[in-house]
């Protein structure tokens, strides 16, 4: 029973070290590039996250595109504003 379930374990480890092979064999192989995208002359884009991180690269990118660009912070903090 016991040497059952570690098998499957192990296969199951395995095949999660080749997924994070592959996908940092990606990641590492190419340039990582923002998808093109036309122009968003007129549009509003509301950003939720946009003061750190990947939301904030995000409306850096829409904004560049010429959105008018609303950054939602949706992190509670324990002080006043």
């Amino acid at each position: 029973m016991f040497s059952l379930i570690w098998c499957r374990l192990l296969a199951a480890f395995k095949l999660y070290l080749l997924g994070l092979e592959v996908l940092v064999m990606q990641l590492l192989s190419t340039r990582f590039r923002l998808p093109a995208m036309p122009r968003q002359d007129g549009k509003v884009a509301v950003v939720t996250g946009g003061d750190s991180g990947i939301g904030y690269e995000v409306a850096r990118h829409m904004a560049k595109l010429g959105a008018h660009v609303i950054i939602v912070r949706l992190r509670r903090s324990r002080t006043p504003c």
